[in-house]
């Protein structure tokens, strides 16, 4: 069992190099990022099973655990990314508080003055009219 874990070890570190999921912003963590970690995942869980297969033969590992390498690796990978998303962002929306958006109107013709209006008159609006454009 040793040896697989450092077979699969190996093999999802070079895909991921490959990849280049090393590298970006985890705090910016999106779907296509998700996409991107399960099929490096996948392929990594892939080339390590070929290589066990190869080493140990059809009867040398359960096949649950090809099965569960692919499905821990991608849970834990997507959850440390996730984490520092939700970490940034609640640190983010806690520390803004006050801080309001500057916003320029642009067009609008006539009611241009209405909707300042309305946008300044809200109190738990985050959202500071700062000019209008014909």
């Amino acid at each position: 069992m040793e040896v697989a874990l450092g077979i699969w070890v190996v093999a999802n570190s070079v895909v991921f190099v490959a990849g280049k999921l090393n590298r970006g912003n985890w705090r910016y963590t999106s779907t296509y990022d998700a996409v991107r970690v399960v099929v490096a995942n996948s392929v990594g869980s892939v080339l390590g099973g070929i290589v066990l297969y190869v080493l140990l033969g059809p009867w040398g590992m359960p096949r649950s655990v090809y099965i569960l390498d692919w499905l821990l690796c991608c849970l834990l990978t997507m959850g440390a990314r996730l984490t520092v998303r939700m970490v940034y962002t609640s640190l983010r929306a806690n520390g803004a508080e006050g801080v309001q958006t500057r916003t320029l109107i642009y067009g609008a013709g006539i009611i241009r003055a209405g909707i300042a209006a309305g946008v300044s008159s809200e109190s738990v609006s985050d959202v500071r009219c700062c000019g209008f454009h014909r």
